[in-house]
């Protein structure tokens, strides 16, 4: 679980190499998932509502650094979906109710965006565990 910070003035230092793909939701696209890709750990800075101090620097890793991403995405004014492995948009219900259902979905969705990102698929596979190389 990730403890609630209110974070006046937000913005990314620096993204790590390093990316991680997950399922990402938003109460802005009710009942949707997608698969997204993000750096796995960002160095932040934001206020507090406290005032008068100097900013919070802090590094975020795996799911508060996802959230943070996702939640300063929405002061730009973008949803996941325009960040999401397109194959990957399913109904939250078919997710949940079909295991075998969203594990086909991954592997076609990873396969997909590797192929985008011009990187061979290996031999052993794909799952969603997989970290994507870099981007340029």
């Amino acid at each position: 679980s990730v403890a609630p910070i209110i974070a006046i003035n937000p913005k990314v230092l620096r993204r790590s190499k390093d990316r991680t793909v997950e399922w990402e939701s938003c109460l802005s696209v009710p009942d949707h998932s997608g698969l997204v890709e993000r750096p796995e750990r960002v160095e932040v800075e934001y206020q507090t509502a406290v005032g008068n101090q100097e900013p919070i620097r802090q590094v975020l890793k795996g799911d508060a650094a996802r959230i943070f991403q996702h939640e300063l995405d929405h002061l730009d004014g973008i949803l996941y979906t325009s960040k999401m492995i397109p194959e990957s948009f399913s109904h939250v219900s078919a997710l949940t109710r079909d295991a075998d259902y969203r594990e086909a979905l991954e592997q076609r969705a990873i396969r997909a965006e590797r192929r985008r990102q011009g990187i061979p698929e290996d031999d052993e596979g794909l799952n969603i565990d997989i970290q994507l190389p870099a981007r340029g």
